[in-house]
């Protein structure tokens, strides 16, 4: 008969590297968009280029269209992400670890939204010849993915999960 305290050994091994797993993730979601977004700040057409096409051309109005199916996705695709990780993140609600699989699921859903987010606005960027609204837009993405880093506790890898750890123990 299998020792009980070898599965919560694997588990926490499983646990583990998930958790790793998803540092790798979040640090490629976050060296992507900002690889971008220096290509952006550093390569953005020369004034003499946008002055030679004129702003009202079609190269530059899509540019500002990219601008604003950014803003629809992140809108739109944002809070389904928020919403699908909670389900993935279930077993928090009844103070349990979130499983590792549905952990990266849930964050990994986030991370992409806000990944397509920002890459659709640096190419509006680049298109339209312009740092802004691309910029800010993109910006406020990767702030997103950086605050929404990879988290032990979810996992029950740190302090104790639900309502339990939010009490003061009194010794």
């Amino acid at each position: 008969m299998p020792d009980p305290s070898e599965k919560v050994e694997s588990t926490q091994a499983h646990a583990k590297s998930i958790l790793m797993s998803a540092w790798r993730s979040w640090a490629l979601c976050v060296a992507a968009p900002g690889v971008w977004l220096v290509y952006v700040l550093v390569n953005l057409p020369a004034k003499a280029e946008i002055a030679a096409h004129g702003p009202e051309s079609a190269f530059f109005a899509s540019g500002n269209t990219l601008a604003v199916v950014a803003i629809a996705w992140l809108a739109l695709a944002g809070p389904t992400a928020f919403i699908l990780r909670s389900y993935c993140f279930r077993a928090l609600w009844d103070g349990r670890p979130v499983e590792p699989d549905s952990y990266l699921k849930g964050m990994g859903t986030i991370w992409a939204v806000l990944v397509v987010g920002a890459v659709i606005a640096l190419i509006g960027s680049i298109r339209a010849g312009q740092w802004l609204p691309g910029l800010v837009i993109a910006g406020v993405s990767i702030a997103g993915i950086l605050i929404t880093r990879p988290n032990k506790q979810a996992l029950g890898l740190g302090r104790p999960v639900g309502p339990a750890s939010s009490s003061p123990s009194h010794a």
